[in-house]
């Protein structure tokens, strides 16, 4: 079956990104300071040819975009409208370091903007405001059409030049949603923009899992009249059958390398977890239990799985090597805990938990094998999706009536709602350009 493409690889062959001047290495800055944020300040960019509409319209979004993303980031504090007012009007080319000192910047993003052939060309500089030095300088080249994409690009290279670590602003979340009157599947950026539907089987598609590098979604659809498990080749827009045995076959969780996939099937008799050998085809039963033990996960290592099990009587999070031994419990308050996630450093797990009749987030860091609760008192919150840095967690939500995606820190701060139609379910988050 093929679908028509939507990849963003003729984006990226569109858009060049120079270095045009030498940087300062700035790898560890952040470790070094602790976790207090960089102040940052962002001008508006400068426009260097004809103010038509569409560029204005760009340049706007390039400033608003990179604004969220470092914000979003927790690295940086971006110093807001007010603050900002009291500077004299800005001129990337002849500015005073001094000016931005007063209003307590640490770092300066100073850029210039341009139509050039048609195409949008953005120049940027990113300034240590204390000792003036230039800490990045790039020149992006691209559609107008483009511009949150080049803005999503500039603040993951201001990440990395900081911290030493990819910026995640180009992510990309899969998601089920109702909203064409079936569970189909959709795709949007990681501030909920851009959202796309990917499939259009008019049926029940449930359980979307993206793969370590963005380029694939695993799910279970129940489109050729069972619920097998398919995977969805994101560039050319093609699907083909991974697992159709007789029974449920649902939840897939991808390896950290991408070559095997973890799920549940109901294949003999009882829901177990397998693991699929993408390359070899090769199949292997890791639970063995008359109980129901689903939606399992991949720790970060690919040598552990998480899943839920209702072996101890109700549904709980259990922890098993990836050959079968080694079982533990993990959970052992709440009514019923499901969606067990792995943070990407291994060290912590989200789950849902339900306490009445209602479902919260939870998180236990593993060294001290404590829960502690990230929402409350909003709803039933479930389906919790890590972020591919670890700061943040995705879910879904029915506070506001319908069930939506939500996003939060991973300490349970800033809650944000990012769709916006229908109802929506189990959210994956990760790396993808």
């Amino acid at each position: 079956m093929k679908k028509r493409g939507f990849s963003l690889i003729a984006i990226l062959l569109m858009i060049s990104a120079t270095v045009f001047s030498q940087q300062v290495d700035l790898k560890g800055l952040i470790e070094r300071k602790g976790t207090r944020r960089i102040r940052i300040a962002i001008p508006e960019l400068v426009i260097r040819s004809e103010k038509s509409p569409e560029l204005l319209t760009a340049a706007s979004a390039i400033v608003s975009s990179l604004k969220y993303d470092l914000d979003f980031s927790l690295v940086f504090s971006v110093i807001g409208r007010e603050e900002m007012s009291s500077l004299p009007p800005f001129d990337d080319r002849a500015f005073s370091f001094s000016a931005f000192e007063g209003i307590g910047a640490e770092a300066l993003v100073a850029g210039n903007i341009r139509l050039e052939g048609g195409k949008l060309v953005l120049e940027v500089r990113v300034y240590d405001v204390k000792t003036r030095q230039m800490i990045l300088g790039k020149r992006y080249r691209g559609e107008l059409s483009q511009a949150r994409y080049i803005a999503h690009t500039l603040a993951d290279e201001i990440v990395l030049r900081y911290t030493g670590k990819p910026g995640i602003a180009r992510s990309k979340i899969a998601f089920s949603s109702d909203r064409t009157g079936a569970k189909e599947l959709f795709l949007m950026d990681y501030d909920g923009a851009n959202v796309r539907q990917v499939t259009n089987f008019k049926s029940i598609t449930i359980f979307p899992a993206l793969s370590p590098d963005g380029k694939r979604i695993a799910f279970t659809s129940f489109f050729s009249g069972f619920p097998r498990l398919y995977l969805l080749t994101l560039a050319l827009g093609e699907v083909k059958t991974l697992f159709s045995a007789s029974g449920l076959n649902s939840t897939p969780s991808w390896s950290p390398d991408g070559k095997k996939i973890a799920f549940t099937s109901s294949k003999d008799g009882n829901a177990e977890i397998y693991i699929l050998d993408l390359e070899t085809g090769k199949l292997k039963r890791i639970t063995h239990s008359p109980a129901i033990d689903t939606n399992p996960c991949f720790s970060p290592t690919g040598r552990e799985i998480a899943f839920t099990s209702s072996r101890s009587g109700s549904p709980q999070i259990y922890i098993v090597d990836v050959d079968g031994a080694n079982l533990r419990r993990l959970t052992y308050q709440g009514q019923y805990n499901d969606g067990a996630t792995w943070s990407p450093d291994g060290l912590k797990i989200a789950y849902a938990s339900r306490f009445g009749v209602r479902f919260d987030i939870f998180m236990i860091n593993l060294k001290e094998n404590v829960p502690y609760r990230l929402t409350i008192d909003a709803g039933s919150n479930e389906s919790p999706a890590w972020s591919p840095d670890g700061k943040h967690i995705v879910f879904s939500s029915n506070r506001d009536g319908r069930y939506h995606i939500y996003v939060m820190n991973a300490d349970g701060t800033d809650q944000r709602r990012l769709t916006r139609k229908g109802n929506n379910f189990t959210p994956s988050w990760s790396r993808g350009e």
